[in-house]
């Protein structure tokens, strides 16, 4: 069930295991959190993982991996648009927070969405080329929950904090929710540089995926 990993974060926000935040419930800042890491979580993971499938079913198809790939991420949309509705619903009965949602939010978690997909698509090539890079990946995206200010606050960590804080997920996660939540735009300037490299990192991973698509397909 896809509300479920999320529903264990938002009980033990009732149980206030976790710390209040500046400007927002606890309830608020964990649920809007753990969404948006949800989905950058499997736009990186499902490219990354269907990349061989993908490339299998190019054979006799007209469509391209890249399609393919697309077609891959129904289940992720669902996922999240099935969290969405969850979270709106939890946050209208439950969250004392007046939500001040900035339309610029569609914006940038767009961008990230793209960023994430061609990290996934990059991660997909590298695995088959490498192997086991998967494996690697999967495991971080299991506990990188832990280090990417999605369930506390970085600020208050310290030393620790100050390196969590250039997590390139970590922005993206607290750029989201900043506009979905309190409307207000407080990305570093490091966020732009990183969305800058995550485009250009879509593009070099599409146009490496064409070049080298028939060698991938021999290494099957």
């Amino acid at each position: 069930m896809p509300i479920v990993p999320l529903g264990f974060y938002i009980i033990l926000s009732f149980v206030n295991v976790f710390p209040n935040v500046d400007g927002m419930s606890r309830l608020t800042f964990v649920s809007v959190g753990v969404s948006v890491w949800l989905l950058m979580a499997g736009l990186i993971s499902v490219p990354m993982n269907n990349l061989e499938k993908s490339l299998k079913g190019l054979e006799g198809n007209r469509l391209s991996v890249l399609s393919h790939l697309f077609v891959g991420l129904a289940d992720l949309a669902f996922d999240t648009f099935l969290r969405v509705v969850f979270v709106i619903l939890i946050l209208t009965f439950f969250s004392p927070d007046v939500i001040n949602f900035n339309p610029l939010a569609f914006v940038v978690l767009g961008l990230a969405c793209l960023c994430c997909f061609g990290v996934g698509v990059l991660l997909g090539i590298l695995n088959l080329m490498l192997g086991d890079v998967s494996r690697m990946v999967m495991i971080f995206l299991q506990y990188g929950i832990f280090v990417s200010g999605v369930i506390f606050p970085v600020s208050r960590l310290g030393r620790a904090g100050e390196i969590m804080a250039v997590n390139p997920l970590h922005l993206i996660v607290d750029s989201i929710r900043s506009l979905v939540v309190l409307g207000d735009y407080q990305a570093q300037g490091g966020f732009i540089v990183q969305i800058v490299l995550g485009l250009v990192m879509l593009v070099w991973a599409c146009s490496t995926l064409f070049i080298l698509k028939d060698e991938l397909r021999g290494r099957l």
